[in-house]
């Protein structure tokens, strides 16, 4: 009973997050900042303040290392946009004509490159807006290839030699970024497998849904 009274605070925070992005109150990037004020509050109620500072300190030190990561990505993904390298590959895409299952290789090959080195977010911005008319012209359903996209880039924010969600958890947990590396091939292949499904099912109803 004393174990279940000190884990409350955390089952709340669980409680706050969820029930703020269901009922709309937070978007998901709110919900981060609403769950670290949630925290502070709780560890100030149940007087635990003194290593508030010691956490910040860390804190800091680990978001500092990982804004390097994002920061030395940054600068490429202008040099491919002003270099019109990201406007070449959708016109590549593009040269494949409406067959959505060519057009579903080409794309996802094309970020599973990208993803190598870019951060996430930038590579959402870049290709997006180029790859999704392709997409669209070819039959495919934007929300199926949405979301493609996106567990496309999540492989290659888990992928060496950026890998920017495994350096993540290796600054949080201590733990090296190569160990880890390592940890995650297993899952990497389960993923990319996951992705050959999807993407294979996304053409195949593009396919299927032509008049």
């Amino acid at each position: 009973a004393r174990l279940a009274r000190r884990a409350l605070p955390v089952l709340g925070l669980a409680l706050v997050v969820t029930a703020g992005i269901r009922l709309g109150i937070v978007t998901p990037t709110e919900a981060a900042g609403l769950a670290a004020a949630y925290m502070v509050a709780a560890t100030l109620a149940a007087r635990r303040g003194g290593g508030m500072a010691a956490a910040f300190c860390r804190a800091g030190a680990e978001a500092a290392a990982i804004l390097m990561l994002i920061g030395a990505a940054a600068p490429l993904a202008f040099l491919l946009a002003a270099g019109g390298v990201a406007q070449a590959a959708a016109g590549l895409a593009l040269s494949l004509g409406n067959d959505p299952f060519a057009v579903m290789l080409a794309a996802n090959l094309l970020l599973l490159v990208v993803g190598l080195a870019l951060d996430i977010g930038a590579a959402i911005l870049l290709f997006a807006p180029l790859l999704l008319p392709v997409a669209v012209a070819s039959g495919i359903d934007p929300v199926h290839f949405g979301v493609v996209l996106v567990v496309n880039l999540m492989i290659g924010g888990l992928t060496p030699p950026v890998g920017i969600l495994v350096q993540v958890v290796a600054a949080t947990a201590g733990l090296s970024a190569a160990r880890l590396f390592s940890a995650v091939l297993p899952y990497l292949a389960a993923l990319l497998a996951a992705l050959l499904c999807m993407g294979l099912a996304v053409a195949a109803h593009a396919a299927l849904s032509r008049p």
